[in-house]
């Protein structure tokens, strides 16, 4: 895991971290390869997934991952 920007944001490929990270409601990017996150990712706002279309790990560019990140930590700071 690591942190990301100004806020504590769990980065974790699809394995325990991920589901402990969101298990504790803590805003979490998970990385799937391979895997389907229609099925195994938790149903709650604060997981969010990316997955390359070819589920190839080097086809996720480090900007893809870093304008998730981004988006994440923009949502965190609007009050709903």
């Amino acid at each position: 895991m690591t942190t990301a920007l100004e806020k504590q944001l769990p980065l974790a490929t699809v394995h325990g971290l991920f589901h402990i990270a969101v298990g504790s409601h803590v805003r979490t990017l998970g990385l799937f390869f391979k895997t389907d996150p229609d099925r195994w990712k938790p149903p709650v706002p604060w997981a969010t997934v990316l997955r390359p279309a070819d589920d190839v790990p080097t086809s996720l560019t480090p900007d893809e991952v870093y304008q998730q990140v981004s988006e994440m930590v923009l949502k965190s700071k609007v009050k709903c």
